[in-house]
């Protein structure tokens, strides 16, 4: 994790791990488009906004 003033951002690893998926589907997600990243040298970074609104695109309603 990384703050940039009031932006904080996280690596591929941490997402990977906070949502239990690969690695390689972060990099695919990021590649597709689905979530906004932007690459420092070797490592891609995700910025906390962009993590939120990738989960409200993907939030359905609850039936009740």
């Amino acid at each position: 994790m990384i703050k940039l003033g009031d932006t904080t951002a996280y690596n591929v690893k941490e997402i990977a791990q906070a949502f239990n998926i690969s690695t390689q589907t972060v990099l695919k997600y990021i590649k597709e488009g689905k979530l906004k990243g932007a690459k420092f040298g070797k490592s891609y970074y995700i910025a906390e906004q962009s993590i939120k609104e990738y989960l409200d695109t993907i939030q359905q309603p609850v039936k009740q």
